[in-house]
């Protein structure tokens, strides 16, 4: 180091030196890793990730009915058939598996015993959604002409939802919440120069307070990915806060720049 040019870390309450490790620490205990993948093209402003074509999801300030219905065109390959899904109450409770019987419409058909739904964390169509503008299944409330309503959604020709904001689970049901992973690539610059393009990946949670009374780390992290590096990975291993979102935004780093990212985080989570 040249002289006044050094720097000290002190690492306090630090388990684990990467993912391998920390799923190896809990390697007889019951964990689910829980992944959000997908592809989307930044935005000239800091934009939540969002996978769906179309529709942007929505995420309520407070629980209520869910309700299942074609997006715009009827689709007779759903009728009779059911959706699948589980979500958290507010307070981060996990449900069990609920259903609706859809009616393959513009109807909306309630979705039985998700009356206190708050956030989803899976859903799947029992067939695939037909093909042809406007033929997604929405999870919505019952008002989907209404603002801020769309809470799930199947895209055309698909039969899973994608899913891009986590909801910590209650800690009586999974003990631990982590984030472990996040990975990050830029195949693929659109438009302006190749040597300037990169993008900004922030992501906002909240830290479990740890025996101590201090918060593990500050609840927002932001990295600045450039086109050169290609690819980025983050193993951040921070135990999360129960019953609160983690949330990733993305925009680009120059105004003429459009990069495609493939995103995918995961989330360990550790049972009792």
């Amino acid at each position: 180091m040249v002289g006044s040019l050094g720097f000290s870390r002190v690492l306090e309450g630090r388990r684990f030196d990467d993912y391998a490790s920390m799923k190896q620490f809990y390697r007889m205990k019951k964990i689910t890793e829980f992944i959000i993948s997908g592809r989307q093209v930044t935005t000239n402003a800091a934009a939540e990730l969002d996978f769906t074509v179309g529709d942007t999801i929505n995420y309520i300030a407070a629980e209520g009915q869910a309700y299942i219905r074609t997006e715009a065109n009827d689709d007779p390959g759903q009728v009779g058939k059911y959706v699948y899904m589980r979500y958290c109450t507010q307070n981060g409770t996990i449900s069990e598996w609920v259903t609706a019987d859809h009616a393959a419409d513009t109807t909306d058909e309630t979705a039985i015993g998700a009356a206190d739904f708050f956030r989803l964390r899976e859903m799947y169509s029992e067939v695939v959604s037909d093909t042809g503008g406007g033929k997604a299944i929405v999870l919505t409330d019952a008002n989907m002409g209404g603002a801020d309503d769309v809470f799930g959604f199947i895209d055309d020709d698909h039969s899973q939802a994608a899913v891009t904001r986590y909801f910590v689970p209650i800690a009586t049901q999974v003990a631990h919440s982590y984030l472990g992973r996040v990975h990050i690539q830029c195949p693929e610059l659109l438009e302006g120069d190749a040597t300037a393009g990169g993008l900004f990946l922030t992501v906002t949670f909240t830290p479990k307070v740890l025996d101590g009374g201090e918060a593990q780390v500050a609840a927002e992290h932001t990295e600045v990915l450039s086109w050169q590096q290609d690819k980025f990975e983050w193993q951040p291993l921070i135990e999360l806060e129960p019953a609160t979102d983690v949330v990733f935004k993305i925009h680009k780093l120059v105004d003429a720049d459009h990069v495609v990212i493939h995103f995918e985080a995961t989330f360990l989570e550790v049972y009792a």
